[in-house]
């Protein structure tokens, strides 16, 4: 087994629906006191900082093989991976929608998680399917 996790569209829909609301906020201010050309240089910020937290976005991962667990965090250097032989148990924590969990703790023996995995930004159906792995004993 091996599969990789990507981000679904649902982040990049919010953040759209954020950054549209901002630019129509600044280009609402700018006519009003009629500065549209000044307002130029602000709307452009505004989309190199979506353009920045997408390309955040896009560098997240989950990659499940035979034996490891690996999560490359959006803005995150570095990979951080735990073997499924050393998973005691992983929590699931769920906020308003039950069948899609906002993270997920992996624990490897100790108190503090060896991994803890943001599953907002992927589809469901994935976060279905490794909430379901049984390797990983998620505590439901």
């Amino acid at each position: 087994m091996h599969r990789v996790l990507r981000p679904g569209p649902r982040p990049f829909i919010a953040f759209g629906v954020l950054f549209g609301v901002i630019t129509m906020l600044l280009l609402g201010v700018a006519l009003a006191h009629g500065r549209g050309l000044q307002m130029f240089e602000p709307i452009v910020g505004v989309a190199v900082l979506y353009a920045v937290l997408a390309a955040g976005v896009l560098r997240a991962r989950i990659v499940v093989s035979d034996d490891a667990l690996a999560w490359r965090p959006p803005f995150g250097l570095l990979e951080q991976s735990v073997a499924l032989s050393r998973v005691t148990v992983s929590v699931a924590s769920v906020l308003a929608e039950p069948e899609h969990p906002v993270t997920l703790e992996i624990f490897a023996g100790g108190k503090v998680p060896a991994l803890t995995l943001r599953l907002k930004l992927f589809r469901q159906n994935d976060v279905a399917w490794l909430i379901s792995l049984p390797q990983l004993k998620v505590d439901r």
